[in-house]
């Protein structure tokens, strides 16, 4: 048994020699980039991502108030500076607490373990990548005593919305130098680093609230806060989200490293300046949406979607709240649920005129009513009471689950007729809405949609958009109804449209 053993420990020692060899920590690496997340348009050419001079500087750990360095201590390694590198006392407790849950629910990685990880290692979970941590970080504690190694952390550690390091994140978050942070605002920068995504006070302000406040308790218990300073922080509000776009490609970027937090925290990589992100991303279309743009006096937000893989080429918004789609919503909710249903064709006559559905009376746009008109015809004027006619006979919940199916989730709460009209209380994204639209131009299926196509490390392929397809309705049913939307683009509410060298199909949305 001694000698077996003897052998296996012989061995682990003769493959950590192996996996490690050539492993040395690079000073360089351990500062900050210059660059951040790389990102690639359709054609593989590097977009220019928006990097002030300013936040490429890295921040004097004696230039940081005393609240700010225990935040993140006091969160992430309480025991920085008493250990070698390696918490030995966490590493057992997070393995008795992962064999009691029978899951990896808790990592017991130090300060110096995240900066080796972040800085100098692939993504790959193998345990030769934690064998490489474990020779770097040691070399890491040797060279650089404990304040250098807390400085370089917090100049190269990820906040999410493409920001690396602290500097970066103080701009962004509260339009500040880390110098100037409260203890409110250094819990919640703290209280990032775990889960960017998650716990963004600009996606999950709850979240965000909950986790600073986690953060505090903790400085409090370290002796590190007084009860009066605890108090007032639990107090301060969270900041609010700025427009701080400048570039032509800023508002793709933007939502590109939204998707990317997203997908990191999903798929379990890291966000780090070794990234390479690719799109299809098109620089023409989008300089053509914000010529648009300009051309009205009112707020706008406008997609551009490749059919066939989902993926999104241009994206500009001045306006990102949800908002009731309108007549736009009767495609997908009234005329494609009742054809697949073999309720409806184009040609099927309905009687347009003023009618009482149990109370909810709708009207047409002018308090114009037309008799008997075809079912082309109501969907290409856009008539309201056939809208509502045909929702009452497909019924609201049928018509419903094919919205649900194309990813657009309606409460409860708003069941009723009017949803025909676009009556309903928050509506949708304009994403949720062109990806509805999606399963029409795709012969049915769908498709969720996407900035990113592809996320790769070195040559790890960290993340793959799937092009699984879900099939919502026939190909017969989206051919008929794509039919009926030329219609409304060349005698229509949409009728602009029809001098366009191409055939298009269209449905308006007035609200």
């Amino acid at each position: 048994l001694l000698t077996l053993l003897f052998s296996a420990m012989l061995g682990f020692f003769g493959y950590y020699l192996f996996v490690t060899s050539g492993k040395t920590l690079d000073h360089d690496k351990l500062c900050l980039s210059t660059k951040n997340v790389r990102v690639f348009d359709g054609n593989g050419e590097e977009i220019e991502v928006f990097s002030s001079p300013l936040l490429q500087k890295a921040v004097p750990i004696t230039a940081l108030p005393n609240h700010v360095k225990y935040a993140f201590i006091d969160v992430e390694d309480k025991r920085f500076y008493s250990h070698n590198g390696f918490d030995v006392r966490r590493i057992i407790g997070a393995t008795l607490e992962n064999l009691r849950a029978g899951s990896f629910k808790q990592g017991a990685s130090t300060i110096s373990q995240q900066l080796i990880k972040n800085t100098h290692l692939s993504h790959e979970k193998t345990l030769k990548r934690k064998l490489q941590e474990f020779k770097l970080t040691r070399q890491l504690e040797k060279r650089y005593k404990k304040d250098q190694i807390l400085e370089k952390y917090l100049n190269t550690i990820y906040f999410g919305h493409n920001c690396f390091g602290i500097q970066s994140a103080s701009a962004f978050y509260f339009d500040k130098s880390p110098s100037e942070l409260s203890i409110a605002d250094s819990a919640i920068l703290a209280g990032l680093v775990r889960s960017p995504n998650n716990y963004s006070p600009f996606k999950h302000p709850e979240a965000s609230k909950k986790r600073r406040n986690l953060v505090l308790r903790l400085m409090l218990e370290q002796g590190h806060l007084t009860n009066e300073e605890y108090n007032q922080a639990l107090l301060a509000p969270l900041p609010e989200e700025k427009d701080s776009s400048t570039l032509s490609s800023e508002k793709f970027l933007s939502a590109v490293i939204a998707e990317l937090d997203t997908i990191a925290e999903e798929f379990g990589f890291t966000v780090s300046d070794q990234l390479c992100v690719y799109t299809k991303f098109n620089p023409a279309l989008q300089s053509l949406l914000e010529t648009l743009s300009k051309r009205t006096n009112t707020d706008s937000a406008m997609l551009v979607q490749e059919n066939g893989s989902g993926l999104y080429k241009a994206f500009y918004s001045t306006a990102t709240l949800r908002r009731s789609p309108g007549s736009a919503i009767k495609p997908l909710l009234v005329y494609a649920p009742a054809i697949e249903e073999g309720l409806l064709s184009p040609a099927t006559p309905i009687l347009d005129e003023q009618t009482n559905f149990s109370g909810y009376k709708p009207k047409n746009y002018n308090g114009a009513y037309f008799g008997y008109v075809s079912a082309r015809e109501c969907l290409s004027k856009s008539l309201n009471v056939p809208a509502v006619k045909i929702l009452n006979q497909t019924g609201v919940k049928k018509s419903v689950a094919y919205l649900e199916k194309v990813g657009m989730n309606v409460p409860i709460d708003d069941y009723s007729l009017a949803l025909a009209l676009g009556g309903m209380k928050n509506g949708f994204s304009l994403q949720e809405l062109v990806n509805g639209y999606f399963a029409l131009a795709n012969e049915g299926t769908f498709v969720h949609g996407g900035f990113i196509e592809k996320v790769i490390s070195g040559s790890h392929v960290l993340y793959q958009k799937q092009q699984s397809k879900n099939r919502v309705f026939s190909a017969e049913t989206a051919y008929l109804l794509t039919d009926m939307l030329k219609t409304a683009a060349t005698d229509g509410t949409a009728k602009k449209l029809r001098s366009l060298p191409f055939p298009i199909a269209a449905k308006t949305g007035t609200v």
